[in-house]
């Protein structure tokens, strides 16, 4: 991956987000998800806050992944929290 980024930025061109430059392929199930408007806040899928994206959108960069593996942490910390209290 760093390999043909650095070769991308070397030749002149602009570097292309992680998905872009690993050729991950738009599957039929991926393209339903996103025509049912599938959408995320920052990590955190919409429709069901407990499932966290990483790399994907705003965070499918390497430094975006990195901040977003800790934010979706985080917030999943504290979802399990808030699901203890209130089973408590």
């Amino acid at each position: 991956m760093e390999r043909r980024v650095r070769d991308r930025t070397e030749a002149g061109l602009s570097p292309l987000s992680v998905v872009a430059a690993t050729g991950l392929p738009l599957t039929e199930e991926y393209r339903r998800g996103i025509d049912a408007g599938i959408t995320v806040h920052g990590t955190t899928v919409v429709r069901d806050p407990r499932v966290q994206l990483v790399g994907y959108g705003p965070s499918a960069s390497t430094l975006g992944a990195t901040r977003a593996g800790r934010t979706a942490a985080l917030t999943a910390l504290k979802t399990l929290e808030a699901d203890r209290q209130q089973a408590s």
